[in-house]
């Protein structure tokens, strides 16, 4: 709730750079003296104001330790972690929490050994680094979500961003190796020296500190700046550079012939990549993602969910888990009727047996208009034997509409099914044909712009 660690590491780099170079040492004391207090200050003025909000869940904060045994373990990440120590965590004291998290991270480095934690710090990197496309959809996912653009930014159609993103990274990383490696040598201006070391240890420093912490993709984006001024510096520097020379006009050609060939392959593939048929699945309404804290839901005999939907849909996917320790004679059946504001009704059977990886899934065989919708889940065994969720989002709904649940009380919860609603399609093109040439052409002739520096300095 208050600061990340990406915040400050600039900061941090800049008073390494100083030290290092010993300038500005008295100005930065006095500077590093200030920043404290108005962080102290800033930090009080925050607590008062967010403790009265976040009080009931501040005792289950889990402690900064956690997040190191979380990339103490497995790959690093929280796909791998230990449900029971995580557990035994939120149910500690808030006081004895950040030690007992440094001790089971403390376990975890000396059960991997010297090999297994370098296999583990390699992994991480490339979880965490790896990963061009992590920034843009990491947060797009949650809430309501129906715009075209969406569906080809961050939804299924996002194969093309998807690989400008990932080259882009690529092209980022070989500046970035290419300029530290000439950085070595002494070469480039004492300006442009100052610039990327700064840049330089700011990644540096991001680099050590995702070795220890959780390794997440997403966490590479606030870099994304710095690489780009050490990449560009390095760019820049070859954009200047003389052109090629080559002594033969048949070492021309050969050239030529290799860019040809290359520009040929990526826009033949790009070409298939985006005009071929595939399975997609456009989200109109995602809750799904909303699972940070999620809040079982009391239902007895039925529950009532409205929504507004501005798409046409033919597909639910709720999240949903069967309830453990649950004992009775035969499988309860549940029915989901789909109303509209016209009386018009859709009905669907189903069971736990059709629950797959937490979701429960309710295809239905025709498409539903956009509109006002009213779903209705009944069973006909008194509480049954499927657990369905909301989410604990702070009061502030996913999508609009409201969940009650029928019981001898009627509950009325704030926020809303953890549902996805959307339209699945089977055979969708991410663009025509016709667009698909556009691209492929473009990538073909800016490929081949490169043989233009190719000169012939000897017959």
């Amino acid at each position: 709730f208050q600061i990340r660690p990406t915040a400050i590491f600039s900061t941090i780099a800049v008073y390494v750079f100083c030290m290092i170079t010993k300038t500005h040492i008295k100005r930065l004391l006095v500077a590093l003296l200030i920043i404290c207090i108005v962080f102290a200050m800033l930090y009080m003025l925050w607590s008062w104001y967010s403790y009265p909000i976040f009080e009931l869940y501040y005792e289950k904060n889990l402690p900064v330790s956690y997040w190191i045994a979380v990339g103490a373990h497995g790959n690093g990440t929280l796909s791998t972690q230990n449900q029971k120590n995580m557990s035994l965590l939120m149910n500690m004291n808030p006081s004895d929490k950040l030690q007992a998290g440094f001790d089971i991270a403390a376990n975890y480095y000396k059960d991997n050994g010297l090999i297994g934690t370098i296999k583990l710090w390699i992994d991480k990197i490339k979880t965490s680094w790896g990963d061009g496309y992590s920034g843009i959809n990491e947060r797009l996912w949650l809430g309501k979500t129906d715009s075209f653009l969406f569906q080809y930014i961050a939804g299924e159609r996002n194969k093309l961003i998807y690989l400008y993103s990932q080259a882009y990274r690529i092209i980022l990383f070989v500046g970035i190796i290419i300029y530290c490696l000439k950085c070595l040598r002494n070469n480039g201006n004492a300006r442009k020296k100052k610039t990327s070391m700064i840049s330089c240890i700011t990644l540096f420093g991001g680099l050590l500190f995702y070795m220890l912490w959780e390794a997440k993709n997403v966490y590479s984006a606030p870099f994304i700046l710095f690489e780009i001024v050490i990449s560009s510096l390095q760019f820049s520097d070859s954009l200047c550079e003389k052109d090629i020379k080559v002594y033969t006009k048949k070492s021309k050609n050969t050239y030529i012939f290799i860019c040809f060939i290359c520009a040929s392959i990526l826009s033949a593939g790009l070409y298939i990549i985006i005009t071929n048929p595939s399975e997609y699945t456009d989200r109109h309404i995602q809750a799904l993602k909303a699972n940070r804290v999620i809040i079982p839901i009391e239902f007895e005999e039925e529950l009532e969910q409205d929504y507004y939907i501005n798409e046409d849909y033919n597909q639910i996917e709720i999240k949903a888990a069967l309830k453990e320790g649950w004992s009775g004679e035969t499988i309860p059946q549940y029915c989901a009727r789909i109303t509209d504001d016209n009386g018009q009704e859709i009905v669907c059977s189903f069971d736990s047996s059709t629950i797959r990886d937490g979701i429960l899934l309710i295809r239905l065989s025709e498409k539903m208009k956009a509109g006002h919708y009213l779903l209705n889940i009944s069973c006909d065994q008194r509480n049954g034997d499927i657990t369905f969720f909301t989410s604990n989002t702070y009061g502030i709904d996913y999508y609009p509409g409201i969940l009650i649940t029928k019981n001898n009380n009627n509950n009325i919860y704030v926020s809303d099914l953890l549902m996805d609603v959307s339209s699945y399609s089977t055979e969708s093109k991410l663009f025509s044909s016709l667009f698909g040439v556009v691209i492929a052409c473009c990538s073909f002739f800016c490929f081949l712009d490169y043989p233009k520096r190719i000169v012939v300095i000897s017959m």
